[in-house]
């Protein structure tokens, strides 16, 4: 990835593909923000959710400050947190 710009921001959505995305750019040195889906300014009656409508918020939104950032676990974090889970638990002891 290669830009003219001086300051590149990537951001996208939380979702179930993990954090392992903002582990590789932050790694390589970009910066990196993750959101929460339910955090993103909608305008009342926008109920038709698109790919490329939400693309084009997560490009105005971090220039207006309209975003909160999620916290990121760490890798270690995670894992502990995924072993300790009820859900987990159950679907080792066969539940």
């Amino acid at each position: 990835m290669q830009s003219k710009a001086s300051n590149v921001v990537f951001v996208y959505e939380a979702g179930p593909c993990g954090y392992g995305i903002h582990r590789q750019l932050t790694a390589k040195g970009y910066h990196c923000m993750v959101c929460a889906p339910s955090l993103i300014p909608r305008k009342p009656g926008e109920r038709v959710k698109t790919d490329r409508r939400d693309a084009a918020k997560l490009v105005r939104a971090p220039r207006a400050g309209d975003l909160s950032p999620v916290h990121v676990p760490t890798v270690e974090d995670e894992a502990f947190r995924g072993m300790s889970s009820p859900r987990h638990a159950r679907r080792a002891r066969g539940w």
